[in-house]
C-alpha cells in the first residue's frame, strides 16, 4: 500500500472517528483550544518526570538507521548524508524498560479523556520515539517543517526538562499564524497540530534536550497502549481495511504524464501539493535569511507565517482542477482528485473540525437535493476555522431560479434569498453578494471568474455560535514570541 492512499485512509478514518465521538456527545459542532489554536499542554509532575528518564537509559541508547522499523510500517527513507546529519545532532534511545513504559501509559490514562476532548475524537497511538537534542542542531526536526502524510496525523511531545531558552523547546505558527515558543518552569507535555502547523525544535544551549514523541492516529475507541515501532517508522501499513479498498478502488489511475489541456501539468494529490508548498516556501524563507547574520526575528517570523501550510477546500472542482494548499472535494476521479467520493447526506470531509481557512463552494450546491444540500453545508460549517472563509458560486443561477419558480422540480434555488437563508440556517454570517468585490479578494481560487455575468456569488464567514467549548487550562507554558510575554486569550 503507497503512502498517498495510507494518508487519504486516515483522513477518511478520522472523519467516521470524529462524526460518532460528535454524535455521542449530541453536538454537530465541537470547540476546544486545541481546535481553535492548534495546541494545547500539560504540566508534568515530578514523579512523572522521573519515571520517563527511563526512555532515555544509557544502555538503550541507539543511533537512527533506516532499517529501524517494524515490519509492518512503511519506513522514512534517509538517504546517508541525512542519516549522519541526523546522528550528529541528536542521540536516539531504543524501547525503554517497562517500569518506564507503564509511567508513560499511566500518565496518557490519566489525561486520555481531555485529549479526546481536545481532539473531538477517539484516538490511538502509532508509534513512540525518544531522543535528545544537541546544542546547534539546525537538521530535520530543528529546522522549519510540517509533518504532513495525513491531516489527522496530531503528536504529543514530552520536554522533560523545563522547556525555555537555555534548555531548548519547541516553536510553532499556531492557527493565527502567532509565532508561540513553549515556555515554562516545569516539564511539559504539548499536543499540537504538526501535520499542518508550520514548526521546529528548539535546541538547548548547553548539555542535551530530552524529548518523547507520540504519534496518535484517530481510532473509534481510544487506547493509551504504547506502540514501539522505530525510529525511521512512518506510518502502519494497514490502517483501515474497508476504507482503503473503497479509495483504491475509485481511484484515478491516469499516467502521471497525462495532461487535460496543453496548459495543465499533472496533478499531485493534497498530501504532496500541501507538503511541496510549504517546501518550496521554506526554502525561500532559508534563501531570505542566509547570509545576513543575526537573523532579524519580525523578518523570520514573517517568512514562516508565508510558509505556514492552510488547508483550503475546493468543493465540487472540476476533476482536472489542482493547485497547491488546495483540497479538491468531488465525485469525479482525476488528476485534481485522485481519490473522489460523492456528495451527498451521508458525506464526511476528510477534513478535521476547524482546520480549513477557505472554503469554495464550486457550482455544486444547485446540484444537490435539499437532504443533501443541508448536510453538505453542515460539513462546511464542521471543517470551516472560527476565523475561515466561505465563497458559494452557483453558476446561470438566474435562469435556473427561473425554471425552479415556474415550476421545475430540478435541484436549485428559486432565489438569492433562498441560498443567503439557507447559508444562515446553517451557521455563517453572510458579508456579500457582490461579484467584483468577492472575484477580486479571492482571485487566487480556482477559476473564481468563469462565468462571472451569469453566476451567483456570496462571500460568508461562520457565526460566533455557543458550540460545546472545552478550553480550560492548556496555555500556560506557551508564549507569543513576538511580544515575548504568557498569552491567555
Amino acid at each position: 500500500m503507497d503512502v498517498e492512499l495510507l494518508g487519504a485512509t486516515m483522513n477518511h478514518l478520522g472523519a467516521r472517528s470524529e462524526s460518532s465521538w460528535l454524535a455521542r456527545n449530541g453536538v454537530t459542532k465541537h470547540r476546544s483550544q486545541f481546535l481553535r489554536r492548534g495546541y494545547f499542554s500539560w504540566d508534568l509532575p515530578p514523579h512523572i518526570v522521573h519515571g520517563l528518564r527511563g526512555f532515555f537509559a544509557a544502555e538503550i541508547r541507539t543511533t537512527f538507521s533506516p532499517s529501524d522499523y517494524r515490519e509492518d510500517y512503511v519506513p522514512w527513507t534517509a538517504s546517508e548524508t541525512e542519516m549522519n546529519l541526523l546522528n550528529q545532532e541528536s542521540v536516539y534511545f531504543g524501547l525503554p524498560n517497562p517500569a518506564a513504559v507503564a509511567v508513560m501509559e499511566d500518565f496518557l490514562h490519566s489525561i486520555k479523556d481531555e485529549i479526546e476532548e481536545q481532539l473531538g475524537y477517539c484516538w490511538r497511538i502509532y508509534n513512540v520515539r525518544a531522543w535528545s537534542v544537541r546544542p546547534g542542531s539546525a537538521f530535520g526536526p530543528n529546522a522549519w517543517h510540517s509533518d504532513g502524510f495525513s491531516l489527522y496525523r496530531r503528536k504529543l511531545m514530552f520536554y522533560l526538562d523545563p522547556p525555555n531558552e537555555h534548555n531548548g523547546s519547541i516553536e510553532f505558527a499556531d492557527r493565527n499564524e502567532n509565532m508561540r515558543i513553549l515556555e515554562s518552569d516545569v516539564a511539559q507535555c504539548i499536543l499540537f497540530d504538526s501535520a499542518i502547523l508550520m514548526h521546529r525544535a528548539r535546541p538547548p544551549k548547553t548539555g542535551v534536550r530530552p524529548s518523547i514523541e507520540v504519534t496518535t492516529i484517530p481510532s473509534m475507541q481510544t487506547s493509551t497502549k504504547c506502540i514501539f515501532a522505530g525510529h525511521a517508522a512512518l506510518v502502519p501499513k494497514h490502517i483501515n481495511g474497508e476504507i482503503a479498498d473503497r479509495l483504491d478502488a475509485g481511484r484515478y489511475r491516469g499516467p502521471e504524464d497525462v495532461k487535460s489541456s496543453p496548459n495543465e501539468k499533472p496533478r499531485r494529490s493534497l498530501t504532496s501539493r500541501l507538503s511541496k508548498a510549504a517546501q518550496r516556501l521554506v526554502r525561500k524563507m532559508k534563501q531570505a535569511l542566509r547570509g545576513t547574520g543575526a537573523k532579524d526575528r519580525d523578518e523570520e517570523a514573517m517568512e514562516v507565517r508565508k510558509a505556514h501550510c492552510r488547508v483550503r477546500l475546493n468543493i465540487g472542482g472540476a476533476p482536472t482542477l489542482g493547485h497547491d494548499g488546495w483540497m479538491n472535494l468531488g465525485p469525479v476521479a482525476g488528476p485534481g482528485n485522485e481519490f473522489p467520493f460523492g456528495l451527498d447526506e451521508t458525506t464526511l470531509f476528510p477534513v478535521p473540525s476547524s482546520t480549513v481557512s477557505t472554503i469554495y463552494l464550486s457550482d455544486c450546491l444547485e446540484h444537490l437535493d435539499d437532504k443533501a444540500l443541508a448536510h453538505i453545508l453542515g460539513e462546511v460549517r464542521r471543517v470551516i476555522a472560527d476565523h475561515g472563509d466561505l465563497v458559494a458560486k452557483v453558476a446561470d443561477f438566474g435562469a435556473r431560479a427561473k425554471r425552479r419558480r415556474e415550476g421545475d422540480n430540478s435541484n436549485g434555488f428559486r432565489s438569492r434569498d433562498e441560498l443567503v437563508g439557507l447559508l444562515e440556517g446553517a451557521g455563517f454570517s453572510v458579508r456579500t453578494v457582490r461579484a467584483n468585490q468577492i472575484c477580486n479578494r479571492f482571485s487566487g481560487m480556482p477559476n473564481i471568474k468563469v462565468m462571472k455575468k451569469s453566476s451567483f456569488y456570496c462571500h460568508a464567514v461562520p457565526a460566533q455560535t455557543s458550540g460545546k467549548r472545552i478550553e480550560q487550562g492548556g496555555d500556560s507554558g506557551v508564549n507569543r514570541r513576538a511580544q515575548g510575554i504568557s498569552r491567555n486569550d
